[in-house]
């Protein structure tokens, strides 16, 4: 094992254990560094039902080409933003500069190159419900990977995408009058009435990683052994919230 593979495989390791953002870009960072990405970010392209409208939710980008990319409106001529939706694998710069483009997609590419960005890799994730997501790294040298090397660039990157959005929604989470978060009421309470984690996202719109985590947060709060013995405890003390069949979309009755 290659010092390049000994780093992806430690982040995949310990990425999962980062408990912020901060900490969890660190790791990313340092692995990157050694595939030659000085610059990454998690972007989220669209939601079902929703507008196109891309925006960077994490990451440590140029500061430079984001906003040359954001005043130009780039993205609407990005020709790796199409690759994002149409792909399931990753790809690289490279790889669309291969293909036939529009003078508008070269041109996305000449600005890169003026802002000093000469190599960058994709790496399209599943987001939640639907959401198209993928993580970016860019690099101001020229950098290419063998089979074994975007396959490492991809796991980290999936694993990455899936912490960070978890972090990011822990960290939006609103306090309340007890010790437990908004979130953590939310998600207990829909757990005492019998709803999964994967249930329990679709009606919050968060991943079921996410409700995991605010149920095992909220049962630490409450020195319950498990999730059980939370909704207990949360009960007792008249921290439920109550729901009625408008509050959920998917029916009481339907997802258990």
């Amino acid at each position: 094992m290659n010092l390049r593979e000994q780093s992806a495989f430690r982040f995949l390791q310990e990425g999962p254990e980062a408990r912020s953002l901060g900490h969890l870009n660190d790791m990313f960072a340092t692995t990157l560094d050694m595939f030659g990405y000085p610059f990454f970010g998690c972007l989220h392209y669209a939601s079902p039902g929703r507008p196109f409208q891309p925006r960077m939710l994490f990451g440590r980008s140029s500061g430079d080409w984001v906003k040359r990319y954001t005043k130009e409106q780039l993205a609407l001529h990005d020709p790796t933003v199409g690759q994002i939706f149409a792909r399931s694998s990753s790809f690289s710069w490279s790889d669309v500069q291969s293909g036939v483009l529009r003078p508008q997609e070269v041109e996305v590419f000449t600005q890169a190159s003026k802002a000093g960005l000469r190599s960058g890799f994709l790496v399209p994730v599943t987001g939640s419900y639907g959401d198209v997501v993928g993580v970016i790294m860019t690099s101001d040298a020229l950098v290419e990977h063998d089979r074994a090397e975007r396959a490492s660039l991809t796991a980290i990157s999936t694993v990455y995408a899936a912490c960070g959005n978890s972090l990011l929604e822990i960290s939006a989470d609103q306090p309340t009058s007890t010790p437990l978060t908004s979130r953590e009421c939310q998600c207990l309470s829909w757990a005492s009435q019998g709803k999964t984690d994967w249930a329990i996202g679709r009606i919050l719109s968060i991943s079921p990683r996410t409700v995991g985590t605010h149920i095992d947060n909220a049962r630490a709060k409450l020195g319950a052994s498990n999730r059980a013995s939370a909704i207990f405890e949360a009960w007792r003390h008249g921290w439920l919230i109550g729901f009625d069949e408008e509050n959920d979309p998917y029916g009481k009755s339907r997802i258990h």
